[in-house]
């Protein structure tokens, strides 16, 4: 069974992470695929990026977190976390699904299937 992490980053942490990848690295299209969630002002000052992907893509991105862009850690590590307790998106992986993304550009303010 894959264990499906959701991993939630500020935008400028996100965008500074994602410089830090080659175009053509799996970080990179992890990161890619990605959903930009619009916080209200008066909650929040910025605005979200969500991802789900597999535990081991969720380590991946830790690794190099460490390696290139330490601001990014402990986003990752809240989203392993809430899967490993199952608070967080870790139960919608069916076993033998490759992989849960969501396929929104990374720009995209909405997700229309």
């Amino acid at each position: 069974m894959h264990m499906t992490v959701l991993v939630k980053l500020p935008i400028g942490i996100y965008q500074g992470f994602m410089g830090r990848c080659l175009l053509s690295s799996r970080e990179y299209a992890i990161l890619r695929n990605s959903l930009i969630i619009h916080m209200p002002k008066e909650s929040q000052d910025e605005n979200i990026v969500e991802f789900l992907c597999r535990i081991g893509e969720a380590k991946l991105l830790l690794d190099r977190a460490w390696q290139f862009y330490p601001n990014a850690v402990p986003y990752i590590e809240d989203g392993i976390s809430l899967a490993h307790f199952g608070s967080g998106a870790g139960s919608l992986c069916s076993p033998g699904e490759e992989s849960l993304f969501m396929a929104v550009a990374p720009m995209r303010t909405s997700w229309n299937p």
